[in-house]
C-alpha cells in the first residue's frame, strides 16, 4: 500500500511540474518574443511594411503616368520597314522609314485592345534599283501608306483586318509582272501590272513603243505573268507589245 501511495505522490509531483512548465507566464512570453518579437518589434515591422507599400504604390503610379504620357496610343512612331518586292530586283536602301501604329508603338488601357492606325496618308519614296537584267542602277519611286493617327480598337476587329491584309499580300506575291512593270493591288482585290509614275522605260512598253522581251512574252503566254496594263487598249498577245494608239486594231 505504501508503495502505491509513494508512486501516486511521484505522479502528482510530475503533473505539477508539467502544469507549471506549460503555464508559466514567463516562459510563454519568452517563447512569443522569440517567435513574434516584442510588441515594439511588431509595431515597427508594421510601419516598415506600410512604408514599403507606399513606396511601391508611388513607383507604380509614376510608371503608369510615364506610359500614358510617352507611349499612349495617339502618335505614330518611326519604324524601319523592310521592302516586300520581287526577288529579281535589288533595292537600295532595302528598308523604308515609315510611321506606324502597332502594339509596340502605343499602349492601350485594356489588354483586349491594340494600337492600330486611325488615319493614313500615302508617301512617295525613291530608291536605287538594279537587277540581273539591268545591272546599272536606276531610280524608282514607290508609294507607301504612312500612319498619321493612332487609336485603340478591339483585338478581334484588328485580327479581322489583318486577315484581309494577309489575303491582299498573298495576292500581290502571286502576281508576276513583265520587267519594268509594278504590281498594283486594286480596290477589288485583284492585281494589275502597271507603270509607276516617272518610269520612262516602263512607259515605252505601255505606249507600244517597245516590244516585250521573249522571256516576258512567254511568261504572259503561259499564264505565269499577268498581261501589262497598256495605254491604248489591251496587250497584243500575237505581237508581244501594247497598241501604239487607240486606232491600232491588230487582233491579239
Amino acid at each position: 500500500m505504501a508503495h502505491k501511495c509513494r508512486f501516486y505522490a511521484i505522479c502528482q509531483n510530475d503533473a505539477k511540474n508539467i502544469y507549471i512548465s506549460n503555464d508559466d507566464p514567463g516562459r510563454l512570453t519568452e517563447k512569443k518574443n522569440k517567435e513574434l518579437g516584442t510588441l515594439e518589434d511588431v509595431i515597427e515591422a508594421q510601419r516598415q511594411h506600410a512604408r514599403k507599400q507606399r513606396t511601391e504604390s508611388a513607383l507604380a503610379s509614376k510608371h503608369f503616368n510615364q506610359v500614358m504620357k510617352e507611349a499612349s496610343c495617339r502618335i505614330p512612331q518611326r519604324r524601319c520597314k523592310r521592302l516586300d518586292h520581287d526577288s529579281s530586283k535589288n533595292y537600295s536602301p532595302h528598308c523604308a522609314i515609315l510611321h506606324r501604329c502597332s502594339e509596340d508603338s502605343g499602349c492601350c488601357h485594356s489588354p483586349s485592345q491594340i494600337c492600330a492606325p486611325k488615319s493614313t496618308r500615302n508617301v512617295e519614296l525613291y530608291f536605287y534599283v538594279s537587277s540581273n537584267r539591268q545591272p546599272k542602277a536606276v531610280v524608282e519611286k514607290r508609294t507607301f501608306a504612312n500612319h498619321t493617327e493612332c487609336h485603340c480598337i478591339e483585338r478581334a476587329r484588328y485580327e479581322e483586318n489583318e486577315q484581309m491584309l494577309t489575303k491582299e499580300h498573298a495576292t500581290i506575291l502571286n502576281c508576276n509582272c513583265p520587267a519594268h512593270f509594278e504590281k498594283i493591288l486594286q480596290d477589288d482585290g485583284q492585281c494589275r501590272c502597271d507603270c509607276s509614275s516617272g518610269n520612262a522605260v516602263c512607259n515605252s512598253f505601255k505606249e507600244g513603243i517597245e516590244h516585250f522581251a521573249m522571256k516576258d512574252r512567254k511568261c504572259i503566254v503561259y499564264g505565269l505573268c499577268k498581261p501589262p496594263t497598256c495605254a491604248f487598249g489591251n496587250y497584243l498577245l500575237k505581237h508581244g507589245q501594247c497598241p501604239k494608239q487607240p486606232s491600232y486594231n491588230v487582233m491579239s
